[in-house]
């Protein structure tokens, strides 16, 4: 019995350190664990019944917890996510950025000259949130990084938004990105009927449809037309006509001729060599 009664007592002390500490992780950071399902604590009632086996499982649940090693970030709704996972998703960050910066390195010295500027001077000017079509990420090495726990819900969706990142840091992964963009701006310059514009972009290389879908202002010119373009494939009014359209794809006609432009002896001009 007196054995029994010292398990009781450890059990109630190592349940008031995890009392302390799930509040000193509230005040920290404002992450709410108590309630979820990593709080190990039962009623103090338990306490007072459990079996010897039950004591030990208990005591060895709240010992885990207390250890230093288990800590936790709060989400969107300060609910806990593991520091463990986080830390893996912020190594997943640290990877792609660094897989941006090796893919950007041969772009950066490109001169854009319907702009007057280098890639770089042009990437370093605009902001990470400039006008782009549909979700493209803008992926720049002068975009802002260091994404909080508390933009993210739940663990499952850290899950995949780390598995996402994973994949993003892969030329695999960027190649399908760039293909799918301009699969739809094909489709889109085959809608509003501009079959030049649309044959001079399906001859460029992979590394021409790069520099100018990710590093041009082509992107943002051609996202009036591609809404357009979007509305008419939900039954709006044909946009053939539209002057707007035509005013936006005519400045984006201009980064495709430079894009794909030739010297007298029929070699690339402005971009060459393969992704």
């Amino acid at each position: 019995m007196s054995q029994l009664n010292d398990l009781r007592r450890l059990a109630a002390q190592r349940h008031k350190s995890v009392t302390r500490k799930i509040s000193r992780l509230k005040s920290g950071s404002g992450v709410e664990v108590s309630g979820s399902h990593y709080d190990p604590r039962q009623d103090l009632s338990f306490i007072r019944t459990a079996s010897k086996g039950e004591l030990n499982r208990y005591v060895k649940d709240l010992n885990h917890f207390n250890d230093r090693r288990v800590q936790f970030v709060p989400d969107a709704n300060m609910k806990p996510i593991p520091r463990e996972s986080w830390e893996k998703h912020v190594k997943a960050e640290a990877k792609k950025d660094a897989f941006v910066k090796k893919f950007y390195e041969p772009f950066k010295d490109i001169y854009i000259a319907p702009s007057g500027q280098t890639v770089d001077q042009r990437m370093a000017a605009v902001t990470p949130l400039h006008a782009h079509m549909g979700q493209r990420t803008t992926d720049s090495p002068y975009k802002q990084t260091g994404r909080a726990s508390t933009s993210v819900y739940g663990e499952a969706g850290l899950k995949r938004l780390t598995e996402h990142v994973r994949k993003q840091a892969t030329l695999k992964h960027e190649k399908e990105a760039l293909a799918n963009h301009k699969a739809g701006v094909l489709k889109m310059l085959d809608k509003v009927g501009n079959m030049e514009m649309k044959a001079k972009v399906e001859k460029l290389t992979q590394k021409q449809w790069a520099v100018l879908w990710k590093y041009t202002p082509f992107a943002a010119n051609i996202k009036v037309p591609y809404s357009h373009y979007k509305d008419s494939q939900a039954g709006n009014k044909s946009i053939a006509n539209s002057e707007s359209v035509q005013t936006d794809l005519a400045v984006a006609g201009e980064y495709v001729d430079w894009a794909g432009e030739k010297d007298e002896k029929g070699r690339y001009k402005n971009i060459r060599g393969r992704l």
